[in-house]
């Protein structure tokens, strides 16, 4: 595996952050060719993330940890557990956040490659 990683913090209003922006090469490249990005967040309710569609990176999963989020995908609504992984398509609208007066603890990352969409499409598809 073959990895070039640059990490950085960022801490805030909105709680804690740490980020890594990396090139890592999977040794399954028929799955995922490689992880551009990856980080953990700890973050009160004044956290929000709003994104455009874009076709930058394919996938963005998240877990989380402890607490809980809400995640926004075009005109659909999910509660972000601890133990659930979501799968969120970069090419659609979406948002994600903090409950109201709660903490979320996630980690994340962008997968990348042709491989990683056709997988990822199959998983959001059947589950």
């Amino acid at each position: 595996m073959e990895v070039d990683c640059n990490v950085y913090e960022k801490d805030g209003d909105f709680g804690k952050s740490r980020h890594g922006y990396t090139q890592i090469k999977t040794e399954w490249p028929q799955l995922i060719d490689h992880i551009s990005m990856s980080g953990y967040h700890l973050c009160n309710d004044k956290y929000i993330i709003t994104r455009n569609p874009s076709n930058a990176r394919p996938y963005l999963l998240m877990i989380t940890v402890d607490g809980e989020g809400e995640l926004m995908i075009e005109d659909r609504h999910y509660i972000l557990r601890p133990g659930m992984l979501a799968v969120v398509p970069m090419k659609n609208q979406h948002a994600y956040y903090t409950r109201p007066d709660g903490l979320w603890e996630f980690y994340w990352l962008h997968v990348e490659g042709d491989q990683s969409e056709k997988v990822l499409d199959y998983i959001i598809n059947v589950y």
